[in-house]
């Protein structure tokens, strides 16, 4: 199967993903990685990776000064649909974050990121190093391949999935997705072991990974560690 993602993401992202119902599901992944944080808590220096587009900006609630939102093909900065100097558009990779000074950021944000990512482990000391001691890092983690969620899949995205750049949806997802939620989950633990880690399930707070949507981890770097060599 020949898989345009580029074009996929131009085309059907944002139909598919962020508009009706399965819109108003993630939008509430966006809340739920907010809701750790107060209006009155300042971060003056936030990244967000892989943002695709401006889709959790308007959620953020808490006090910045820059608010960098980046991604390997950045959407226009005309999109933006918040006037906001504040907040810039850049080109970064996720995966690759070398030219980033450590210690520069005071929240970083990846929503649906980490399931793309290959070396794993290494990409995550890369974003501790980057963020300052006492700051933030918030990751959201679909439960790939859980029962629910593929449930999801096929019942609400099933007429979405309809005249889409990809022939074949669920090939395109599972070539997408280089990593599985078990796998996220011990190198979390792995590379945050001497941090402050909070997690969450959706929708099922205490059920197994299989019967729920995603996870949010709420990450509070204690200590500053050497880079990965």
């Amino acid at each position: 199967m020949d898989i345009n993602t580029k074009k996929y993401y131009e085309d059907d992202f944002e139909r598919v993903m962020r508009s009706g119902l399965t819109g108003k599901i993630f939008s509430v992944s966006n809340r739920m990685i907010e809701k750790s944080f107060k209006s009155n808590e300042c971060f003056p220096k936030i990244l967000e990776l892989g943002a695709t587009g401006h889709y959790h900006t308007p959620f953020v609630k808490c006090l910045f000064d820059e608010y960098h939102i980046t991604d390997l093909n950045p959407i226009n900065p005309s999109k933006n649909p918040i006037n906001d100097d504040r907040i810039l558009t850049r080109q970064l990779d996720a995966s690759n974050l070398r030219d980033e000074q450590s210690d520069s950021y005071d929240r970083l944000i990846a929503t649906c990121l980490v399931l793309h990512l290959g070396n794993l482990e290494q990409v995550l000391r890369e974003w501790r190093r980057v963020t300052k001691t006492g700051g933030f890092i918030s990751i959201y983690v679909h439960c790939e391949p859980g029962l629910i969620l593929r449930f999801l899949r096929t019942v609400v995205q099933v007429r979405k999935r309809r005249n889409n750049s990809v022939s074949n949806f669920y090939a395109f997802v599972y070539s997408e997705h280089a990593s599985h939620y078990l796998h996220v989950k011990h190198v979390i633990r792995r590379v945050f072991v001497n941090d402050h880690i909070k997690h969450e399930f959706f929708p099922f707070k205490f059920l197994t990974w299989n019967f729920n949507f995603w996870k949010i981890y709420t990450i509070k770097i204690e200590k500053s560690l050497d880079p990965l060599i």
